[in-house]
């Protein structure tokens, strides 16, 4: 892919899996054109469901080499050539049985089985995902 090239680059649920995240970072400023867009979700260490849940958070897992809250991708950005444009908190579309399972294991809970028309429904769930929106600065 040429060098700036790209009008935009997603990474959603990607940064916190990356283990050469400030050099990633970096190609992607590069293959940005001048006013090029960068939008991203993370795992929010900030988010009320991450305070709230503590340790058993259900984004505490062993691929996630990275965490971040809003001020701190916007350093790691700030930082690779970045301006912040937006933040906000997005909602994790999942199962009405994922929900339950993820919960059940957060706490330590062995939950009955659902019937199988609520087990499928499809649900927006708070889960402390941030979305963050960036334009690529000369």
């Amino acid at each position: 892919m040429p060098w700036a090239s790209q009008a935009f680059v997603t990474a959603f649920d990607v940064f916190e899996h990356l283990s050469a995240l400030e050099r990633d970072v970096g190609l992607i400023h590069r293959v940005l054109r001048a006013d090029g867009m960068l939008f991203v979700t993370v795992p929010d260490v900030s988010s009320l469901v991450a305070r709230a849940s503590g340790g058993r958070w259900n984004m505490l897992l062993l691929e996630h080499l990275w965490y971040f809250s809003a001020s701190t991708l916007d350093r790691l950005l700030h930082k690779h050539g970045f301006g912040a444009i937006e933040h906000r908190s997005v909602p994790y579309d999942a199962s009405v049985g994922h929900i339950a399972k993820r919960l059940g294991e957060s706490a330590s809970l062995r939950l009955p089985a659902l019937p199988r028309w609520l087990n499928d429904r499809v649900v927006p769930a708070p889960a402390g995902v941030l979305f963050a929106a960036y334009r690529r600065r000369a």
